[in-house]
């Protein structure tokens, strides 16, 4: 059975650099998760992984972080919906629901997962979800020796929250000039990434370097 397919517009881009900064900052202290589920992601996108075994990963991630895991779903197809709550009387043990177009699967989280259900055909994320998780992957190897250029462009996401509805024009402006500055020694990323928020080389007056 195929999933019916999200439909992606240019927010859900930005929106994906907001979950993955959120992500970089609660795990600030194990790099490594952050990592992870770009490795994850990319995998999906490439369909090396099912759907199933995406969401079942990131559960083994974030199985105790209800609030995003609940924002996860905002990437997946429209018939699924995964959930976690933590047990009432053991406080280690928490139960992840995943809806999907073959029902409810259950799982019990205290370190791993049990055994997956048979793998379904789904739809892939569109070119503009592609682009900004390879877009951060590609950030993150471009300042491999400098990392503090890539956690301060995740804080910018996180400041400004990118696509968020609530967001000025004025302060989208003012995150494109700061990326413009940040990334000034790579100015292609810097258009990559007015690229990504939909946002022109025109629309925002470039600083002037001398």
């Amino acid at each position: 059975m195929e999933s019916s397919e999200r439909q992606y517009t240019q927010d859900e881009a930005n929106i994906a650099l907001n979950y993955l900064s959120a992500l970089e900052t609660r795990f600030a202290d194990k790099p490594d998760v952050g990592q992870d589920f770009l490795s994850l992601m990319s995998a999906y996108q490439s369909k090396e992984i099912t759907v199933m075994e995406l969401v079942e990963s990131v559960c083994i991630l974030l199985f105790k972080h209800q609030d995003l895991l609940e924002s996860f779903n905002h990437f997946l197809p429209n018939d699924w919906h995964v959930g976690s709550l933590r047990d009432e009387e053991k406080q280690n043990l928490w139960h992840v629901t995943i809806d999907n177009p073959t029902g409810t699967h259950l799982r019990r989280f205290e370190e791993v997962v049990s055994e997956d259900p048979p793998p379904l055909l789904e739809s892939g994320p569109t070119e503009e979800f592609a682009q900004a998780i390879a877009f951060v992957n590609e950030v993150q190897g471009r300042y491999s020796s400098n990392p503090e250029v890539y956690q301060e462009f995740l804080g910018m996401l996180q400041k400004y929250n990118i696509g968020d509805d609530g967001v000025s024009k004025d302060e989208q402006q003012a995150v494109v000039l700061a990326v413009d500055k940040l990334f000034s020694a790579t100015p292609d990323l810097a258009e990559r990434f007015r690229t990504i928020i939909g946002r022109d080389s025109s629309d925002a007056q470039r600083p002037i370097v001398h």
